[in-house]
């Protein structure tokens, strides 16, 4: 994704995801100080899937104009709702790509060139899911619900 000084802006859904996102990098060697959310909002984040889809053009574009001359990079992360029809984990990156271009975004075409440090994650259960991994390091089913552990709770695996 980058060096460890690369400023990442991070597209989500609310600040359990924000958190994890943040969290996760700092264990990775990131400086906290320079991840941020988008939009910039103070406080907590409380955005929806049409939210996620309505900011991402604005974000890449914003990042697309800084690319050449700044060390940044996006993380986009959206839940994948569980429906009935196709697997929103197949649809939410098509969603993505539409809202960058209606035309090639039907194509299903991925719309990120491969020299962009733009990342895109469909957690399929919930984000409690993901803190199980990380604290268990184990291969973890998107099918069992986490929520009613103890990550929901606010215990936070990733800080530890």
């Amino acid at each position: 994704m980058g060096n460890k000084q690369t400023r990442i802006t991070v597209l989500c859904e609310d600040t359990t995801h924000y958190e994890f996102i943040r969290e996760y990098l700092s264990c990775l060697g990131f400086d906290k100080r320079r991840i941020t959310s988008f939009p910039n909002l103070k406080g907590s984040i409380k955005l929806n899937n049409a939210k996620v889809i309505k900011y991402y053009p604005q974000l890449v574009a914003t990042y697309r104009q800084k690319k050449n001359y700044q060390d940044i990079a996006v993380i986009v992360m959206i839940d994948a709702d569980n429906t009935e029809e196709k697997p929103d984990i197949e649809r939410r990156p098509i969603a993505l790509n539409k809202s960058l271009d209606e035309e090639e975004g039907k194509r299903n075409k991925d719309l990120r060139f491969p020299d962009e440090k733009i990342a895109i994650f469909v957690p399929t259960r919930n984000i409690e899911t993901w803190f199980a991994y990380v604290e268990n390091q184990d291969n973890n089913s998107e099918e069992i619900n986490y929520k009613k552990e103890k990550y929901s709770r606010g215990d936070n695996p990733v800080k530890r």
